[in-house]
């Protein structure tokens, strides 16, 4: 740190000027919450006019969000939807945002942050263990606090659309059989076929997760013809409908395609995708509101339920259409590059 200039006023003059006491100037320039707006304004003017400059961030009024590993640190349309409702939820209440790898784990102490938004049940067992107030986001995390979609449901919703269409041959790319969000959206896909009498088949079902070379994967579900496809994951509606149109597939018209939202592509792609989308302004405010809770109230803890569990929507739009009844049993399709 940098020497304090000589000309630099002191909290001692600042609280002096505005007839309060140093710890409260303390906690304004920390922003704490409770103090009066006018106090409040009257020791900011007296440090306005004294041209005193506080630190923006300091640890005391710091949280942290942990995105990636050592090596990677991409920002996903997942990770974009989720941080921008967090970040702004803590912004509105006053408090500053770090984005942090797990690089900086070895320098993290407990007053490094207020608290921390994490999206592993690893990460929270270390923050847990440092003391350190903590979320995770789209993970259950059974020994604290956790805010999660309930991604059966969602497939579940994406089934049942399709079905509603004349769907019965409905295909499902899922990304990652080790992750429970993944477990989970299988789950619910294979619960929904069940319900409405149709067997779960592998041949209509590949993950994505080792390779993701989306244009052999939709090659191999598309031989087992089906008439419709769910594909999950924010970050997969963009590259599947390339390899889609790769192929040669028309869609809706020899395909219905459900993706999952992403903000920035899916009503933009043509045709529009339909989606399966996750409430991510509820999960970002839901995990920071609680983690405000823990870091500045920590007695009101056991008011806070341990799971929180949110709802999907279904955003209808033009990637989808009902099937007329000579269709629900097509020929296979032929694909670019194929012999018939």
């Amino acid at each position: 740190m940098g020497k304090k200039s000589k000309n630099e006023p002191s909290i001692r003059e600042i609280a002096a000027a505005a007839d309060v006491s140093t710890a409260t100037v303390s906690r304004v320039l920390n922003r704490h919450p409770h103090v009066s707006a006018e106090v409040r304004e009257r020791v900011l003017s007296a440090a306005r006019a004294r041209g005193y400059a506080p630190t923006i961030a300091s640890s005391s009024n710091l949280f942290g969000i942990l995105l990636g590993s050592r090596e990677d640190m991409t920002v996903s349309p997942y990770f974009n939807q989720v941080l921008r409702s967090l970040s702004h939820t803590l912004f509105l209440a006053g408090y500053d945002v770090q984005i942090f790898s797990r690089a900086q784990f070895p320098y993290i102490l407990r007053n490094t942050f207020r608290g921390v938004a994490v999206f592993s049940e690893s990460d929270g067992r270390f923050f847990q263990e440092r003391q350190i107030p903590c979320v995770v986001v789209n993970n259950p995390f059974p020994e604290g606090y956790s805010v999660v979609t309930d991604h059966a449901e969602g497939l579940k919703i994406a089934v049942d659309h399709l079905l509603k269409l004349g769907h019965r041959k409905i295909a499902y790319l899922h990304s990652d059989p080790t992750q429970w969000g993944s477990r989970s959206r299988l789950e619910g896909y294979k619960r929904a076929l069940l319900a409405a009498g149709l067997a779960f088949e592998e041949r209509l079902h590949r993950d994505y997760s080792a390779d993701k070379d989306f244009e052999n994967h939709l090659r191999s579900l598309l031989a087992s013809s089906p008439t419709a496809l769910i594909v999950e994951g924010e970050n997969a509606g963009l590259p599947a409908d390339h390899a889609l149109k790769k192929l040669g597939v028309r869609i809706p018209e020899e395909l219905s395609l459900i993706t999952f939202e992403s903000t920035a592509c899916s009503q933009f792609l043509y045709p529009e995708h339909t989606t399966v989308c996750q409430d991510f302004a509820s999960l970002g405010r839901c995990a920071a509101e609680t983690l405000l809770l823990l870091a500045l109230s920590p007695e009101k803890a056991a008011t806070v339920p341990r799971i929180q569990i949110l709802h999907n929507d279904l955003i209808c739009r033009a990637s989808c259409r009902a099937l007329a009844e000579e269709e629900l049993c097509p020929p296979p399709l032929p694909r670019n590059g194929e012999v018939s």
